[in-house]
């Protein structure tokens, strides 16, 4: 069954034009977000300093829109504060740039990748012809890597409209996503008109148990949430967001997405990586038997992994 990711991305551009360098410096700063290297800069052409790894690839620091728990993206692109009012997201000329170092410009609708997006190394995942109003899924927040060594590396479930491919959901579990070589979780929406939204970001640790949800609460309201069950002091990582009218069909149990990895000691100690107590719902009943398949990427440092279908609420993803 052939899959195709969307790159459908006009990024949302914060910066002023006589000071480009100071709103950087601010939105990296309120962000936390993890830079490109040198590395990559000079492995992806055109792409300079200013610009942040994401789960969806390269950014401009100034195009990423964070949403407090208290606001929710509408369907038109605006976000609804507390109070009611409304704040717009501008679009901005920046183009950004997928892990493989394709260029997609800010005016670009929509991009068709080969069958698998080469910046997953593993994916299972399964078509709900449907759509889903629901997906459940449980990770257990792997050791820390043996090396340290700037790599980033993000797993998570998430639900993708398989046609129009505008926009996913998804609870994500990063290791070195804000750049400080800790585990971290939080709830993305990207890139519906390409921005990409992103909630809180909560700081978790080896063997904590992460559950993380995406429910469709009302019409095309969901809510996006990767939850600490271990330590439940923490805050939840929230993200409310428009569903923006799709049919969320592509259902992905688990994947592992992969920054500046060139070894197999950049992943973590132990694994694998457990997506446990998987559920999907259609129309509020649970999916009995998802017909899972396991699709590798292309990348050399996917020879360092693999991926397994324990059973229909269980897959693992080694390492």
């Amino acid at each position: 069954m052939k899959r195709i990711f969307f790159t459908a991305m006009l990024v949302s551009c914060l910066a002023a034009a006589a000071a480009p360098m100071t709103v950087f410096a601010q939105a990296v700063q309120d962000l936390g977000i993890t830079r490109v290297t040198p590395d990559e800069i000079a492995r992806v052409s055109g792409m300079t300093a200013d610009y942040v790894r994401t789960p969806h690839g390269y950014f401009h620091a100034s195009c990423v829109q964070r949403i407090d728990q208290s606001e929710e993206l509408q369907a038109d692109g605006s976000i609804r504060r507390a109070d009611g009012k409304i704040r717009q997201v501008a679009a901005c000329a920046y183009p950004h740039f997928l892990r493989s170092g394709v260029r997609v410009e800010a005016t670009t609708k929509a991009t068709h990748l080969p069958e698998v997006y080469n910046g997953y190394l593993q994916l299972v995942s399964t078509i709900i012809a449907t759509g889903v109003n629901q997906l459940n899924a449980t990770m257990t927040v792997p050791h820390d890597p043996a090396s340290k060594s700037g790599q980033t590396l993000y797993f998570f479930p998430g639900l993708v409209d398989a046609v129009n491919e505008d926009t996913i959901l998804q609870p994500v579990l990063g290791w070195d996503g804000y750049g400080v070589n800790n585990w971290t979780i939080a709830s993305w929406n990207c890139c519906k008109s390409g921005t990409i939204y992103v909630g809180n970001k909560v700081v978790v640790k080896p063997l904590d148990r992460i559950y993380g949800t995406m429910v469709r609460t009302v019409a095309q309201s969901w809510t996006i949430t990767a939850t600490d069950e271990t330590q439940t002091s923490l805050p939840s990582a929230v993200l409310n967001t428009s569903g923006f009218f799709q049919l969320f069909d592509w259902v992905i149990a688990g994947a592992l997405e992969t920054y500046g990895v060139s070894s197999c000691s950049q992943f973590p100690k132990t694994g694998p990586i457990e997506f446990t107590g998987i559920q999907a719902y259609v129309a509020g009943r649970s999916v009995g038997k998802p017909a899972w398949t396991i699709e590798p990427g292309t990348d050399p440092e996917t020879a360092c992994t693999g991926a397994s279908i324990v059973n229909y609420g269980n897959v693992d993803i080694s390492y």
